[in-house]
């Protein structure tokens, strides 16, 4: 199968593939072209999308830098959640008042994220490989950006930022699946 090279390496440079594929998008739905900063973001989706089904395993470096940013992201959540409600709903907790161990307990809670996030993942190359992931990935990446963008944008430049941005997601992460499919096949060919 493909390494994290050969996989971050295809997502680098075939991203640009994904800026017809929305021009002809666009054009039927008739939609306005990708701004520079959509296209540049598009970039970074794609190019995560493109190693991303290996978050299921691991060793991957995708995998140890998803639990990094579970941990950090959680012991940042338990801080605040900390800081600003627990001395609503505990007032006068013993806890609160060292912030050495307030963010101690936080820290332990985000690796206990992060142990947790390791331990539900799938078993490598199950249901994150399948035909089905890269739509949800897409449909994810889609639906987040409508959401985050609509209350800034009218609601047809927010759909169409969001396809974009869902579409490269998609394609970034079809193109792992290309690649381990292609390479599993010309192995076996080369098996027989």
């Amino acid at each position: 199968m493909p390494n994290f090279r050969t996989h971050a390496l295809s997502g680098l440079f075939l991203y640009p593939l994904v800026i017809p594929v929305y021009t002809l998008i666009g054009f039927i739905l008739n939609y306005p072209p990708a701004s520079k900063r959509i296209i540049a973001f598009g970039y970074v989706l794609f190019v995560l999308g493109a190693d991303a089904p290996d978050i299921d395993h691991k060793n991957a470096y995708m995998h140890r830098i998803a639990r990094v940013i579970v941990w950090v992201s959680t012991t940042v959540y338990f801080y605040f959640l900390y800081t600003e409600k627990f001395p609503v709903w505990f007032p006068g907790s013993p806890i609160l008042e060292n912030e050495m161990i307030l963010f101690t307990t936080c820290i332990l809670s985000g690796m206990l994220a992060s142990l947790l996030f390791s331990f539900l993942m799938p078993r490598h190359r199950g249901p994150l490989h399948s035909i089905f992931a890269p739509f949800v990935f897409g449909l994810i990446v889609g639906v987040l950006t409508y959401f985050l963008e609509v209350q800034d944008l009218t609601e047809r430049l927010s759909m169409a930022h969001s396809i974009y941005l869902g579409v490269s997601a998609f394609l970034g992460y079809l193109l792992h699946l290309v690649l381990d499919y292609t390479v599993s096949a010309i192995k076996n060919r080369h098996l027989r």
